[in-house]
């Protein structure tokens, strides 16, 4: 299988052609976790959303299981020679063209405009300069006009509406660190806790599931975890404007998607359930009471956060706030005819071909862009964990299969060494 990933973009084929840009050398190291991605046809944290947005909930699952897997050759991993190879790549990159971060601001602004709004808001200032420069009926209407209706009716609920976006973004930012810390919390309890089994004798809490099929069933529980994790923040979102009006099928492509969203959110209950089971089982095992209560706590800190996870996947800024911004939007050329007209005739005439006309249509299609970048960002951060949004707010989305697997390492490196010392030496407990 083709492991290389996709085909570059062209504006990132054309930066590489610049001297100095793009010359950072492959990875000297590919990790287990990486290939265990590439056995599934998957790159990190990149497509394994389009992958699964076009799988049925069980395919969702099956693919998403193994996050969790071939752990006997997890183990054979020496981070240490990890470490030293990720910085002799580090150390051999360029430190890139100077001018490499002002080059991809255009770059980002550019797609931040690439939209339906925004190519018809261009169009409809070229029209309204053309219509007031032109008609001679018109002629009166020109004059110079206040900007503060602007402000007021489009760049506010615009701006504020960006605002609760990103605060919503880093709420859940918190609520999927609580998530993905809690469970390694969880695991790492029952590495390196130690308590007495049947026979007196100290040994690891994760011992006291002594039946291969036990430990077998422990690893696939937190790997359908956070596969199912994954797969519910991944789901595309179904509160468009066209679903608050059921317009054209979308109703019942709301009822579809709500579905599916509300099994995925069950799915993931359910083997928090199971966590939950297994902490009283370990308690049933010889585990007291003080520290299992400590662990049923973890698993119900978990569900919290996971609730409150799902209100921000689910529910958006106010239906009307955007609904409003987009449509004033396209109406602000008709309304600022009259000042692009009269700032044609000052700067040298509204006839067209003439600088004065030039200059109008120039003015009236940049503060177009301008707002209309302003509600593609709006409607691009709409879902914090979109991984296929078209606008700018793709590139702030949360990328969760990264933090998952991150938390997947985090927990291989955990089982790895927990029967060493603190000084890293080998040594069992007794």
């Amino acid at each position: 299988m083709d492991t290389t990933g996709g085909r570059p973009g062209k504006c990132r084929r054309w930066l590489a052609l610049l001297p100095g840009f793009g010359e950072q050398p492959a990875p000297a190291y590919d990790s287990p976790a990486m290939i265990a991605y590439r056995r599934k046809g998957l790159s990190p944290g990149t497509e394994l959303s389009s992958a699964v947005n076009d799988m049925t909930t069980s395919g969702r699952m099956s693919l998403l299981k193994p996050f969790v897997e071939d752990l006997s050759a997890l183990a054979q991993v020496d981070f240490q020679s990890e470490v030293t190879h990720q910085r002799a790549a580090s150390s051999q990159c360029c430190r890139g063209w100077p001018f490499a971060n002002l080059i991809a601001s255009f770059i980002l602004a550019f797609r931040a405009l690439m939209s339906y709004d925004a190519v018809l808001g261009v169009g409809l200032s070229v029209v309204s300069v053309y219509v007031f420069c032109n008609d001679n009926a018109l002629d009166p209407v020109a004059a110079s006009l206040d900007w503060n209706l602007v402000s007021m009716a489009v760049i506010f609920p615009i701006s504020q509406c960006i605002g609760w976006a990103f605060s919503r973004r880093e709420g859940a930012l918190q609520l999927l660190g609580t998530i993905t810390a809690l469970l390694t919390r969880l695991w790492s309890a029952k590495h390196t806790w130690v308590v007495k089994n049947g026979a007196g004798k100290l040994v690891p809490l994760i011992d006291l599931l002594d039946q291969p099929e036990a430990r077998a069933d422990y690893h696939d529980l937190y790997s359908s975890l956070l596969g199912s994790l994954v797969a519910y923040l991944d789901h595309s979102r179904y509160t468009r404007a066209r679903h608050a009006l059921g317009l054209f099928g979308a109703d019942r492509n709301l009822l579809e998607r709500k579905a599916v969203a509300l099994e995925l959110k069950l799915q993931f209950d359910g083997h928090l359930s199971r966590v939950q089971a297994m902490v009283q089982e370990l308690k049933a095992r010889g585990l007291n009471g003080g520290e299992a209560h400590r662990l049923d706590s973890y698993v119900s800190q978990v569900g919290i956060a996971f609730d409150q996870l799902t209100m921000i996947k689910e529910y958006r800024t106010p239906q009307i706030f955007r609904a409003f911004s987009r449509v004033y939007v396209l109406l602000m050329p008709f309304m600022y005819g009259p000042y692009y007209a009269d700032l044609a005739e000052q700067a040298g005439g509204k006839k067209l071909g003439e600088p004065g006309f030039a200059l109008a249509v120039i003015f009236a299609v940049a503060v177009q862009l301008a707002v209309s970048g302003l509600v593609n960002l709006l409607v691009g951060l709409e879902d914090p964990f979109a991984t296929k949004a078209k606008y700018a707010g793709h590139f702030d989305t949360i990328r969760v299969a990264e933090i998952a697997e991150e938390a997947r390492l985090h927990m291989v490196a955990i089982e790895k060494q927990h029967r060493k010392g603190w000084n890293l030496r080998e040594k069992h407990v007794q």
